[in-house]
């Protein structure tokens, strides 16, 4: 992001200052990510990537594989879609409705989610 966005992109240079900025942002976001349980995730998920189908309903394409990542990921990539804004109340209401349904079907516990994917982390 320093290099790519805001040197190349924005022609920007940031000060030392600002360089720790992103640097303890990026160290909080990673830990953040790190406490979440692992479970695999498909690392496109946005709107584009989603078809309405008659069975198996949503159909998912551009699949770029599966990796071990944090649960929120995917969640997070479809709500905060690269290619569409969705108003921030109704995006809280998605995520309200989700942590809803995934309390009532017993979402796995972290154990069991680190080790559906203990090969790839």
């Amino acid at each position: 992001m320093p290099e790519w966005f805001c040197k190349r992109h924005f022609e920007l240079t940031l000060t030392d200052a600002e360089n720790q900025i992103v640097a303890d942002t990026f160290e909080f976001l990673i830990a953040e990510a790190l406490m979440q349980p692992k479970v695999f995730v498909h690392r496109d998920f946005h709107s584009r990537n989603l078809m309405v189908t008659t069975e198996r309903n949503p159909g998912v394409i551009d699949f770029q594989d599966a990796v071990c990542g944090p649960i929120g990921y995917d969640l997070v990539s479809i709500l905060k879609d690269c290619y569409i804004g969705w108003p921030r109340e109704r995006v809280e209401q998605w995520v309200t409705g989700y942590r809803n349904l995934s309390d009532r079907v017993a979402v796995p516990a972290a154990a069991t989610l680190l080790s559906s994917c203990a090969g790839l982390i």
